[in-house]
């Protein structure tokens, strides 16, 4: 810093005479020369207070340690904390803050944010070889909970062993015992299946038909269903009215199956709903809306003919959009039907000639029946 010269810039010189300039006395000599280099020799080995910004060209070397105004209370804890290395304090209101170390006999440097009254500390590790997350106040205190180690592996949670290195891009986990985080696993299936969380009922994870790549969610398409926690599948058959059966009893029918509004014996059933397509994938709209009051609709087990129930169309049949209903009442059954393929098929009661001989308008029914089954398609 410069001098003060304001004692010494009023001297005046001596002309020659001997009789013009200022008197140097020892008083005057010591008030304008010596007293400004005392003060700035002060300056120099005391600690000062600055105001205002400073600026250094040039290089900044320090010896000791630089602190806050309001630290002084603080200044053992810090000691202890940063050791020896050389430190930087930064923080906007001299309470809480950030601690810059750096230890050049150990090659690691430290990155603390914490209250500094409090003494609550937050340390991240910076060494040569790792980078560590760790809580506590300073050591033994410290307990690291993430650790980086040099090949890119990770190791986390306060009961892991942080020194044994996992290996290039292997994560070992608290929680997961010994066993290492990593592709192997995942395709093992070792991942607690409650982490896997989907956005909806019936949803099935797995991959879609463009490749490989992450897990998705995949939309049950038609001829599979949800029940309870199995996945039903409707095979398909040969029959036109091939269907799957579900036996849950309320509507609407997954697309491709059949319902009944009751369960075995089914002697309490009084709806039946049936999918307008049927597991061929094929259109029978108009087979089930043109089956007559009186009818007899059969449900049936694909493989087991003893797994049955059987109905009289009650009603007209009711176009539900996707679905038609049928009003029905009991009429036989056998054991349990599961929930598989099953038939499914309309018949109606034939109408007898000799009950109708002699009556047209009976015959008129009767050759109304006959064609409304041959229109069914058949049946």
């Amino acid at each position: 810093m410069a001098l003060d010269r304001s004692g010494f810039s009023v001297w005046v010189d001596d002309d020659g005479t001997g009789t013009v300039g200022t008197v140097l006395t020892k008083a005057r000599v010591d008030a304008d020369i010596l007293d400004p280099i005392d003060a700035a020799a002060a300056f120099t080995n005391a600690s000062n207070t600055f105001s205002g910004d400073q600026t250094i060209d040039g290089n900044l070397i320090v010896t000791g340690e630089i602190n806050p105004a309001r630290w002084a209370a603080q200044r053992p804890k810090v000691a202890q904390l940063a050791g020896e290395g050389v430190r930087t304090l930064l923080s906007n209101d001299l309470i809480a803050g950030m601690s810059l170390r750096h230890d050049h006999e150990q090659s690691a440097g430290r990155i603390t944010v914490g209250n500094f009254e409090a003494q609550i500390y937050r340390p991240l590790l910076l060494e040569a070889d790792r980078i560590s997350l760790v809580t506590g106040v300073v050591p033994p205190g410290l307990v690291e909970h993430v650790r980086v180690h040099p090949t890119g592996g990770v190791t986390v949670g306060a009961g892991v062993d942080h020194e044994t290195d996992p290996g290039l891009g292997i994560v070992r986990a608290q929680g997961l015992d010994s066993t290492p985080l990593n592709a192997s696993m995942l395709t093992s299936g070792q991942v607690p299946p409650e982490r896997l969380v989907v956005s909806a009922a019936s949803r099935v994870l797995g991959s879609g038909d463009t490749g490989g790549g992450p897990v998705q969610e995949l939309t049950l398409g038609t001829g599979l269903e949800v029940q309870g926690s199995t996945l039903v599948a409707t095979a398909k058959n040969s029959s036109q009215f091939g269907y799957g059966f579900s036996t849950q009893t309320t509507e609407p029918p997954a697309r491709e199956t059949a319902r009944l509004n009751g369960g075995h014996p089914y002697t309490a059933v009084t709806k039946a709903w049936i999918d307008f397509q049927n597991a061929n994938s094929e259109d029978l709209y108009w087979t089930w809306m043109r089956v007559p009051i009186g009818s007899v609709l059969l449900v049936q087990d694909k493989d087991t003919h003893t797994q049955y129930a059987e109905f009289t169309t009650t009603g007209a049949p009711i176009d539900k959009g996707t679905y038609v209903e049928f009003p029905v009442s009991w009429r036989a059954n056998g054991t349990a039907l599961a929930t598989q393929a099953c038939l499914v098929r309309a018949t109606t009661v034939p109408v007898s000639a000799s009950a109708a001989e002699g009556d047209l308008e009976a015959r008129l029914l009767a050759l109304e029946a006959r064609v409304a089954a041959l229109e069914a398609g058949g049946l």
